[in-house]
């Protein structure tokens, strides 16, 4: 009798053996099998000229918003602007468009506007302007003609998010 156990064992084992041999791997463990080795991420040095110049300056609109100072006339003031600020400044290489606009009031009100005069400067970038400034001897006589004739303007920097 212990050899038909003997026998039996020895035949189940067999059949099993037969059984794993052909199955077909799975492909969760041929993944687990075969463990990918891990890359280490190297970082170059680069250099700081390279990097200003793979960030390209976004355009932007530059909103002046200002009033004139007491004793400064609205005819001296707009005469110049026409002359002197629109053609220097507008010509600016990152100046896309150069607008000067005077409130006439506030939409749908007797208030009188906060502010009297606007400047609208859509600009390529705010560093390529400060850089084109930099480099026009004209504009800092116009800088300084502007800060005569206006009184604390207010320089807002927008960003066009829609429309």
């Amino acid at each position: 009798m212990a050899a038909k156990k003997k026998k039996a064992l020895k035949s189940k084992a067999v059949k099993n053996v037969a059984r794993k041999s052909t199955r077909k791997p799975n492909a969760k463990s041929a993944r687990k099998a075969a463990p990918k080795p891990k890359r280490k991420a190297v970082r170059r040095p680069v250099a700081k000229a390279a990097r200003r110049k793979a960030t390209p300056s976004k355009a932007r609109t530059i909103i002046v918003l200002f009033n004139l100072r007491r004793g400064v006339k609205a005819a001296a003031y707009e005469k110049w602007a026409q002359k002197t600020d629109v053609p220097i400044a507008g010509g600016l290489k990152s100046m896309k468009n150069f607008s000067v606009y005077r409130a006439e009031g506030v939409f749908g009100s007797k208030v009188k506007p906060p502010y009297r005069y606007f400047e609208i400067l859509d600009v390529t970038g705010v560093d390529s302007l400060v850089g084109d400034i930099g480099k026009e001897p004209r504009m800092a006589k116009v800088a300084a003609e502007f800060q005569k004739f206006a009184d604390k303007p207010i320089f807002i920097v927008t960003e066009k998010f829609a429309g």
